[in-house]
């Protein structure tokens, strides 16, 4: 019986490596695109920046944040990040929404 139920556990250890081989060969065109990190970092900072940002003191920011993301977002739109989630999490979706 030890013998039998060794067997079947090398079979389901083999079927899941399977599955997980299959799982980590996904298509490319799947694949989330590759985010250049340190322009991330910047934008989270910038973002960061905005969220918040008491009058006069947030338009060049956002006007830099625009520029570099590709984006024509509002200063609206970066109100209450800090209280949902991280600015990195924040942009990081943000550009991979874009792309």
């Amino acid at each position: 019986m030890i013998i039998h139920l060794a067997g079947i556990f090398r079979r389901v250890i083999a079927a899941v490596r399977l599955v997980e081989k299959a799982v980590m060969n996904l298509r490319p065109e799947l694949m989330p695109p590759k985010l250049d990190e340190a322009k991330l970092s910047r934008l989270a900072g910038l973002a960061s920046k905005i969220d918040g940002a008491l009058p006069g003191l947030w338009e060049e920011l956002l006007e830099e944040f625009n520029c570099e993301a590709g984006t024509s977002l509002e200063f609206a739109d970066f109100q209450g990040i800090y209280g949902a989630e991280e600015h990195d999490t924040w942009v990081r979706r943000l550009l991979t929404q874009q792309a």
